[in-house]
C-alpha cells in the first residue's frame, strides 16, 4: 500500500527527469539531483510539477515508444497520493474540490 511517506521517499530517491536538448541537438532526459536543502514534501511537489510538465508538454510523436511505462505509472501513483494529501490540508480546498460541477 502506498502511503504519503513512501511517496515522498520515491520522489527523493527517483527524481523526475527533465527533457533537454543535448549538445548534438537531440532530445534527451537529464537526471534531476535531489537538493537536501529543500524540504522533502516541497521537493515532492516540485517533482510532481515537473512530471506533469513532462506528461503534458513533452515530446509527442506518433511512433513514440515509451521507454519506461512502469516508471510513468509509478510517478502518477505517487503524485496522486501526495496531491490527495494536499487536499486534506485545508477544509475549504477539500470542499470546493469535491463539490460537484453543475
Amino acid at each position: 500500500m502506498v502511503n504519503i511517506k513512501s511517496s515522498i521517499d520515491y520522489f527523493v530517491e527517483h527524481p523526475v527527469r527533465k527533457q533537454v536538448v543535448s549538445d548534438s541537438n537531440q532530445l534527451k532526459f537529464q537526471d534531476t539531483i535531489y537538493d537536501p536543502s529543500k524540504d522533502r514534501f516541497i521537493w515532492s511537489l516540485m517533482m510532481i510539477k515537473k512530471a506533469r510538465n513532462n506528461f503534458f508538454h513533452g515530446g509527442k510523436y506518433i511512433d513514440l515508444v515509451v521507454e519506461d511505462e512502469i516508471r510513468n505509472k509509478t510517478l502518477i501513483l505517487h503524485s496522486m497520493k501526495v496531491l490527495n494529501e494536499c487536499l486534506e490540508l485545508n477544509n475549504d480546498v477539500t470542499y470546493y474540490f469535491k463539490e460537484p460541477i453543475t
